[in-house]
């Protein structure tokens, strides 16, 4: 894993040069930008001109400003979004601002010698959105060793509510040009942004563009350190930062998928949803059309008797709710209801998870690219796009995804992560017993809820203590337990059985009870709640304020991303050639290695997960008794 140590005290000895020079007049921030700013584009196009250059940057004190420009493989001209992916496209330029007066933009179309730049990425470096030059970089064979990125800064500094409190005067964006505009007061155009990169000669204007952005993103994160000291929030913003080696390395090497097989699921599939469909039309006419929430709503409105639709849910717009959940929990009130259920459940199947797969397939290799961000969740937690493979359907689904001949699948998980964290952050005796003991904490739920010894529990029995585990860690009522009972776990109980459930479930677990209730007061006194490592989720800059549930969740949940992080920072010391990051899933990683390789690398990997806990929690070595589960198969449906 690249070594970050020295980044921060280059960013020390930065911020104190800066207190002592004297304050630059404010017309230096307005167009036209370089100029004002008197820095100098410097175009690198021949190799006789990249060796001063390179060391004129490797001689700055400064942290080095990073953009780069892509240009679309020639089979993917007509691909609209092939210059973001390295896949499909390859770096044109490479821009370093000096921090001072001098950018260079290197034209790696134009130089022969590419390995000239080879110590630069040795160098602390600053991008915006610093994932998209990680894999651009490491595609073309570089690996920058200390890469920050002002977009994660901005995460951590603005706690993603910026377009939550429209009070504030954020801009709902954190795109490069909203922040220069907010932070910089600078207006700028990104109308080249689409030009032409793999053009022979490029025009003066792009390149200005081009060199324009590395020095943006460094002013940018220049004035969000001093935040993130100031605030505490250094070890937050650090610990994504360092993580982004690791995701960037897993977008590149993609999953093996079964394309031959996720054809004839899909042909399956499409007749089930024509079947569903024509059946439908008999009993409902073909003037409805079912894909409609409009006109289902309206259909719910003049089928379903009176009483029932008061209990109805209804949306924003005051129509019934044809949402899945809903239409299944209502689908005794008639005898089509089951059918329209069927039909939205294998119809949606069929569009998120059929040919639409494709665009993200290499049909060469078999293999699925998806996509990893760390922007997008308020406790830090990872989320997929494009396709998101953490919500791969998991039933008939997931044997498609499969090791290359030779190699396994290794999938690893926390078991009950989230209530073992609740446990430590609580330092509730009776839960922390559990783990110490390596026992079952639904088996021990369902104890305490019905009375029945332990190794009497019955499987319904776990699974009612399933719903009240979870739905309560996070302080649901009985109302809302009973909801999320039924819909998560199609756990029947009245509001009545609820209230009970929730009496004895903290009479068992006390401290938690005192754990949330403190750390909700403690949270809408100061407007602030803090996961472990910092991450803040603040109140005071939210729509609607004050959130007894998110109070509760935020240092759980925070506390689960942040152990995750860690074990993405660690792992990336083990990824080689015979072992290959191919999935995160929230609790759990999948790894794709050499089979004659797969123990020893399921060992590694599990010693990772706990140490990444331990990093967390470094007191928590007693309660992790069989804390990361392992297993090994050739497709993810075996390796679960």
């Amino acid at each position: 894993m690249p070594k970050m140590d020295n980044f921060f005290s280059v960013l020390d000895s930065l911020e104190k040069e800066i207190k002592n020079k004297p304050a630059e007049p404010q017309t230096c921030l307005l167009p036209p930008i370089l100029e004002n700013l008197s820095i100098k584009t410097v175009y690198i196009s021949k190799d006789s001109e990249s060796k001063s250059a390179v060391q004129h940057l490797l001689n700055c004190a400064n942290i080095l400003g990073l953009d780069i420009e892509t240009a679309k493989l020639p089979e993917y001209l007509n691909d609209k979004q092939a210059g973001l992916s390295p896949r499909k496209s390859k770096i044109r330029l490479v821009q370093l601002y000096d921090g001072q007066s001098k950018v260079f933009v290197f034209d790696l179309f134009k130089l022969k010698d590419h390995s000239c730049l080879n110590p630069i990425w040795k160098r602390p470096l600053v991008a915006h959105n610093a994932m998209f030059e990680m894999q651009h970089l490491l595609n073309a064979g570089w690996k920058p060793e200390k890469l920050g990125c002002s977009l994660l800064a901005d995460v951590v500094l603005s706690g993603l509510r910026r377009n939550l409190n429209p009070a504030l005067g954020l801009s709902r964006s954190a795109s490069l040009k909203a922040l220069s505009k907010e932070l910089l007061d600078l207006e700028i155009s990104k109308d080249n942004q689409k030009s032409d990169w793999s053009s022979a000669e490029l025009s003066q204007v792009q390149i200005d563009y081009a060199a324009l952005d590395a020095v943006l993103a460094f002013n940018i994160f220049q004035g969000q350190y001093p935040q993130l000291k100031s605030r505490g929030l250094v070890k937050a913003y650090a610990l994504m930062r360092d993580a982004q080696f690791t995701l960037s390395r897993a977008m590149l090497n993609g999953i093996g998928f079964n394309v031959k097989e996720h054809s004839k699921l899909v042909d399956a599939w499409q007749i089930e949803v024509a079947s569903l469909k024509a059946e439908l039309l008999k009993e409902l006419g073909s003037v409805l059309n079912i894909n409609s929430s409009k006109q289902l709503s309206n259909w719910i409105k003049e089928n379903i008797p009176e009483d029932d639709l008061e209990t109805w849910q209804k949306t924003a717009t005051e129509r019934f709710s044809t949402a899945a959940g809903v239409l299944k929990a209502k689908q005794k009130l008639h005898v089509v209801l089951p059918k329209i259920t069927a039909y939205k459940k294998v119809n949606h199947r069929t569009n998120s998870f059929g040919n639409k797969l494709y665009r993200f397939v290499d049909l060469k290799s078999e293999r699925l690219y998806g996509s990893f961000t760390l922007t997008e969740t308020v406790t830090g937690r990872l989320s997929g796009r494009e396709p998101n493979l953490q919500q791969m359907p998991r039933e008939g689904f997931r044997h498609l995804f499969r090791a290359k001949e030779g190699f396994s699948l290794l999938g690893l998980d926390y078991g009950q992560q989230e209530i073992r964290i609740a446990a430590l952050l609580s330092q509730d005796t009776a839960l922390l017993s559990v783990f110490k003991e390596g026992r079952d904490i639904h088996v021990a739920t369902a104890a305490a809820l019905t009375g029945t010894p332990a190794d009497q529990i019955k499987k319904h029995e776990r699974q009612l203590a399933k719903a009240v585990n979870f739905g309560l860690l996070y302080g649901q009522g009985a109302r809302g337990l009973r909801k999320y009972a039924k819909d998560s776990y199609s756990v029947d109980m009245t509001e009545q059985e609820a209230e009970q459930h929730k009496k004895k479930f903290f009479n068992t677990y006390p401290q938690l009870k005192t754990w949330q209730r403190l750390t909700a007061n403690k949270a809408e006194r100061a407007g602030i709640v803090k996961t472990p490592g910092g991450r803040e989720r603040d109140f005071t800059r939210e729509t609607y304020g004050f959130s007894f549930n998110a109070s509760l969740n935020h240092p759980v949940q925070g506390a689960a991303a942040e152990i995750m992080l860690h074990v993405l920072k660690q792992l990336g010391g083990v990824i080689c050639a015979d072992c290959l990051l191919v999935n995160i899933i929230h609790d759990e990683i999948l790894l794709e290695v050499r089979s004659d390789l797969a123990e020893s690398y399921l060992e590694k990997a599990r010693v990772i997960m706990e140490a990444a806990f331990l990093k967390v929690f470094p007191d928590s070595g007693p309660y992790l008794k069989d804390v990361v589960e392992g297993k090994t198969g050739r497709t993810w449906a075996e390796a679960k």
